[in-house]
C-alpha cells in the first residue's frame, strides 16, 4: 500500500509541551481516504495508533510511542448555507482553532471570538469541549454536528447531543479507546457588527495574556472543581473558600494548588508556574517523568489539605 509512513519521528516538537520521545510510525492524513487506509494498515499489523490534534493538552512519554501517531491535516473552512443572520460553517477537524476564529471574525460572524488564544485544532476542541470559563462559553454551544470515522470504519454524522458534552469532556474523551475520530464539524454562527466582535475578542485576549503563563506547557493540567449546591461544607477547610468561588460554583484547581504552597515548585526541568499554579511549565528540557511527579505531588497535597481529588484535564500517552 502506498502510504507515506515515516519512522522514528520526534513527538516533542509536535506538542505544546515540547516533551516526548520517538513515535515508531508517523503519518500525516491529508484526507479521510488516507486516514482510513492508514488505520486499516495499523489494524492489520496489530499496531496501536493515536490521533494527534494540535498537540496541546497531551503529555507524551520520554520512552516514545511504539505505535502509529496520526496527524490530521485539513484546511477547509466554508460557509455551507445561510438563513437570515444565521450562517452555517463547516470546517475540517485538523484546522487550527485560531484559524477558524480568525475566519469567523473576518466574515463578521459571532460565536467563536470567545475561543481566541486557545491552542489546538477544531477536532481537539470538540474532543475536550474547549471553552472560556469566565462566561461559561464552550464549543458545544455553537456546534451543530460533526462527521466521525467510527471504529467499524463507517463514516457517520452525529448531532451535538450525541457527544454528551460536560465540563472539559465529551463522550469521545470518556471512551477514547473506541477509536472514534472526528473528521469535520458544523457550527452555527450569527452575523454581528464586526467592531463589536473585535472588541469582545480584544477583551478576552487581554485577560488571557495576563493569566496565561509564558513558556512551553499543555495548558491547564487539572479540571477546576465544580461545587454542587450546598455541597461545599463537605470539603475540608470549606470555611476558607472565597465567597466568589461558592457563588460561581467553581473552585479553581490553581487556587487549591497555590494554597498548598506549591506555586513555583520545581522538579528537574518542569515547574509549577509562578504565575498560575494550574500550569506546569517546561522550563529546561523537562522530561515527562518530571511533569508526572509534579502532578502526583499536587494531587496528594490537595487531597491531604482539602480532601479534594484533582482530575486531569490533559491526557497521557505513556
Amino acid at each position: 500500500m502506498d502510504l507515506s509512513i515515516r519512522e522514528d519521528v520526534k513527538m516533542g516538537p509536535l506538542t505544546t509541551f515540547r516533551i516526548g520521545g520517538l513515535a515508531k510510525y508517523f503519518f500525516e492524513a491529508q484526507d479521510k481516504e488516507g486516514l482510513k487506509k492508514v488505520i486499516d494498515w495499523a489494524r492489520e499489523q496489530n499496531i496501536p495508533y493515536f490521533v494527534l490534534g494540535g498537540g496541546s493538552n497531551v503529555l507524551f512519554s520520554d520512552k516514545g510511542f511504539n505505535g502509529l501517531l496520526i496527524k490530521i491535516l485539513s484546511k477547509d473552512i466554508k460557509i455551507r448555507k445561510s438563513k437570515g443572520i444565521i450562517k452555517i460553517v463547516e470546517v475540517g477537524a485538523g484546522v487550527l482553532l485560531s484559524k477558524l476564529v480568525a475566519f469567523s471574525i473576518k466574515q463578521g460572524l459571532s460565536g467563536l471570538e470567545y475561543f481566541v488564544g486557545i491552542p489546538g485544532t477544531v477536532g481537539g476542541a470538540i474532543y475536550g469541549n474547549a471553552g472560556w470559563p469566565r462566561n461559561q462559553k464552550s464549543i458545544r454551544k455553537v456546534m451543530v454536528s460533526a462527521t466521525l470515522l467510527m471504529p467499524n470504519g463507517q463514516i457517520s454524522k452525529k448531532q451535538v447531543d450525541w457527544f454528551e458534552f460536560a465540563y472539559r469532556s465529551s463522550k469521545l474523551k470518556n471512551f477514547s479507546s473506541k477509536k472514534t475520530i472526528i473528521l469535520s464539524a458544523v457550527f452555527k454562527l450569527k452575523v454581528e457588527d464586526q467592531n463589536k466582535i473585535l472588541q469582545t475578542q480584544k477583551e478576552i485576549l487581554n485577560i488571557r495574556k495576563k493569566g496565561i503563563p509564558h513558556g512551553y506547557s499543555a495548558g491547564c493540567i487539572f479540571k477546576n472543581i465544580e461545587i454542587k449546591k450546598n455541597s461545599y461544607p463537605s470539603f475540608r477547610l470549606a470555611n476558607q473558600l472565597p465567597i466568589a468561588f461558592i457563588q460561581k460554583g467553581t473552585i479553581p484547581a490553581g487556587w487549591l494548588i497555590d494554597q498548598c504552597g506549591l506555586r513555583g515548585y520545581r522538579i528537574g526541568g518542569a515547574q509549577i508556574s509562578k504565575q498560575h499554579a494550574n500550569f506546569i511549565i517546561n522550563v529546561n528540557k523537562a522530561k515527562a517523568q518530571d511533569v508526572q511527579f509534579l502532578i502526583e505531588i499536587a494531587q496528594k497535597q490537595v487531597k491531604r489539605k482539602f480532601n479534594i481529588n484533582l482530575s486531569l484535564e490533559i491526557e497521557y500517552l505513556i
